[in-house]
């Protein structure tokens, strides 16, 4: 039986009309999905972005967890927890960058800040890292920073953000040719028409799928500098694995007279340019350029 997917479920009190319903599937076909019958690749990120797992978990007809791992764990640390909100110098009270967090992501922020303990008395890190819900790697320069408000506990007041499979597919139609209803019809095809409309939903926020602020949120890094100037240009993946590897190893004392290598513009060619740290405000990578870094690493 595929008991991860029946665990899962019944853990969020969901029957098999309710998921048919949604999946536009009948319910006969999610009993024989449960019994450990083939889950098409066309539902499998469905199933994931419905119940709030990973498309693996649903892979592999026995598994033998009978619950989702958020169900059965003790560790809550990814939760969605509440929203950070930074405020820099300059910023008027209405300004703040938000940022929808985990609950592990918000013990981090803590302890970065250097108030974990019961006496705010740790040495807080020069620079503060944070990796968001709403595919954002956020790197800033905590001496910009007028204060760092946190609606701990309040997921009501969280920013908007999606499941990781919406913003895995919306990034891969950056730019290209959008599916046809033939395509989205075909039972081959690895995309269903409801996870294309959460897609739509998302790039919606960016001006849509061929809108340049949508090619910036999912394949160029941004940086913005103590003027207040935006920067966004296309991160390669030295650029990226540099960031990563700076920021990982040494991020809380990095002296702010030293460059950091980021994307110059050339029509003509690639090049880099070199930004003295000290004129850093914050520096924003797509979550999912980050995660592919990390996975060359592992191998």
């Amino acid at each position: 039986m595929n008991t991860f997917l029946r665990g899962c479920r019944t853990s969020f009190r969901v029957t098999q009309s309710q998921l048919a319903e949604q999946l536009n599937v009948s319910q006969q076909t999610i009993a024989r999905w449960e019994r450990g019958g083939q889950i098409p690749a066309k539902y499998l990120k469905d199933l994931a972005v419905l119940l709030g797992a990973r498309v693996e978990d649903f892979i592999g007809s026995v598994v033998e967890t009978a619950m989702p791992m958020k169900a059965v764990s003790d560790d809550d640390s990814d939760i969605p927890f509440g929203g950070v909100n930074f405020r820099f110098i300059g910023d008027g009270p209405d300004s703040a960058r938000s940022y929808p967090v985990t609950e592990g992501e918000w013990k981090r922020l803590l302890h970065q800040l250097g108030a974990d303990d019961d006496f705010g008395s740790a040495r807080a890190s020069s620079w503060i890292k944070l990796e968001t819900l709403d595919n954002r790697w956020v790197i800033v320069n905590a001496k910009e920073l007028v204060d760092v408000t946190i609606t701990d506990d309040d997921v009501e007041a969280m920013p908007s953000y999606f499941h990781p499979e919406v913003y895995n597919a919306a990034r891969e139609f950056i730019m290209r040719k959008w599916p046809t209803d033939a395509d989205l019809a075909a039972e081959d095809y690895p995309y269903s028409t409801g996870l294309m409309e959460k897609v739509n939903e998302v790039l919606a926020k960016y001006g849509g799928p061929q809108a340049d602020e949508a090619f910036q949120a999912f394949k160029c890094l941004s940086w913005e500098l103590t003027s207040g100037e935006k920067v966004a240009r296309f991160g390669s993946r030295e650029i990226i694995d540099n960031l990563h590897s700076l920021f990982n190893l040494d991020y809380g004392k990095l002296e702010l007279d030293r460059f950091l290598m980021l994307p110059g513009k050339d029509d003509a060619r690639s090049c880099t340019t070199h930004v003295r740290l000290g004129a850093l405000r914050c520096i924003e990578v797509p979550l999912l350029l980050l995660e592919e870094v990390r996975r060359d690493e592992e191998y």
